[in-house]
């Protein structure tokens, strides 16, 4: 695997030109004490580890969104719609690290910019070295609009904090940018020449190059990934991502649904079913449990490929959530309370309600609780078909065939629940 090199400085100017995100990247998870630890390593030159770009030949081909510039809490993804390129790079390891060069050296976190402390220096012995954060080159986020201000105890300069928007990314030893930096130092100096050491002089000079020529002149490495087939990427991008928060591929294809959907906020939809059905007893449900059903009822391929959630699908989902959602809350009311399953240890496969909910969906039930002939005899029947698929563990091995082939009897038998079709069509279980 050979990593290439490029400069910090050529990422960022590029970044929401030809640099994005893919739709399966999370928002920015990091705080302002990891962004300070980032410039930290920086500034003391160590590794900050190599990242992961995917190459795309084809602009329309994928959904790509841009990094956020001046982040907030509400932030939320913006889609790049730009298709006048012929190559873009997506980022599948290393957004945190380029999100915060970003907003650092371009924008804002919650609306303060950055300010690097430019008397940082190694302790010694007499100084005071804060072990808990372990942090040498001091950075933090201020409101202040000016360049720099200075931080005074008993009236001596204690810290000088310079924004490093101004200073991080100019660039050329003849060019308007050095001469911005030396006619600054310059004028620091005068300014404040009664009161700066000799040594904090020349220290604030040889910090404020040192910022200057990390970010101009230092380069990152990075792999980059070519493939086309956007299931071998996802793969490759939960593996990166594996020592992080964990993802699953049902984590990833959602993000699809959250970014297509127009009417309705999935991700509070989501959680707020997850939540509703995993506290009607001892479960866990996940998003993948809600993606599956949810392809099981609008009758799609139910593996989890990504052409499975392109816009027609994600489209019908959305169109038919509210159902969908009924259909599962049903389904969960009548195995908690009519048949008595109350955990995940009595419930061995999650899938195997999903015949339930579809044959829900199919026949728009809105209640169990009724004296309807067909809706008692259909609870008798789930209940006898339900604990022999789990006492003969029905949905281990290839569930997904055997969910579409009970999907396809139920379809076809609406009415009654037709457990004598569906035992006669699947491996055979004891009633």
């Amino acid at each position: 695997m050979d990593y290439l090199p490029i400069k910090i400085k050529e990422v960022v100017e590029n970044i929401n030109k030809t640099y994005f995100l893919p739709h399966i990247q999370r928002e920015l998870v990091w705080k302002p004490a990891q962004i300070y630890r980032l410039f930290d390593s920086l500034m003391r030159e160590y590794p900050i580890s190599t990242f992961l770009f995917w190459k795309i030949k084809d602009p329309g081909s994928i959904t790509k969104v841009e990094f956020i510039k001046n982040y907030l809490k509400q932030s939320i993804k913006v889609e790049n719609t730009d298709k006048n390129r012929d190559n873009y790079w997506l980022i599948l390891d290393g957004q945190q690290r380029l999100q915060s060069f970003y907003i650092s050296l371009c924008g804002t976190y919650e609306k303060k910019e950055l300010f690097f402390n430019v008397l940082s220096k190694k302790p010694t012995s007499d100084d005071y070295n804060d072990e808990e954060s372990g942090i040498i080159y001091e950075t933090v986020f201020s409101k202040n609009k000016d360049s720099f201000y200075i931080e005074k105890d008993n009236d001596k300069i204690k810290k000088i904090w310079v924004k490093v928007k101004d200073f991080a990314l100019l660039e050329g030893e003849d060019s308007t940018g050095i001469r911005k930096i030396s006619k600054f130092i310059n004028n620091l100096k005068e300014k404040h020449k009664e009161d700066l050491l000799l040594s904090q002089s020349d220290l604030l000079e040889e910090n404020i190059k040192k910022l200057n020529e990390i970010f101009t002149q230092r380069s990152i490495y990075y792999y980059e990934e070519k493939d086309e087939d956007y299931n071998n990427v996802l793969d490759i991008f939960i593996r990166t991502n594996a020592g992080g928060t964990k993802l699953s591929k049902s984590d990833l294809l959602f993000s699809v649904i959250k970014l297509k959907w127009e009417r309705i906020n999935a991700y509070d939809e989501f959680n707020e079913l997850i939540l509703d059905i995993n506290n009607r007893g001892d479960f866990e449900f996940t998003t993948d449990f809600i993606l599956k059903t949810a392809l099981v009822l609008i009758n799609k391929d139910i593996k989890y490929k990504v052409e499975n959630f392109n816009g027609k699908n994600v489209s019908e989902i959305e169109d038919n959530w509210k159902e969908i959602k009924e259909s599962i809350k049903l389904g969960m009311d009548l195995i908690t309370n009519n048949l008595g399953i109350k955990s995940k240890k009595q419930l061995k496969s999650k899938n195997s309600i999903i015949p339930i909910i579809n044959y829900i969906f199919i026949n728009k039930i809105k209640t169990f609780e009724s004296p309807n002939q067909d809706i008692n005899k259909s609870k008798i029947n789930i209940k006898n078909w339900l604990f022999s698929a789990l006492l003969t563990n029905l949905f281990s091995g290839q569930s997904d065939d055997t969910l579409s082939r009970a999907r396809d009897i139920i379809n076809k038998n609406k009415g009654i629940f037709p457990i004598k079709e569906i035992n006669s069509n699947l491996p055979p279980v004891k009633v």
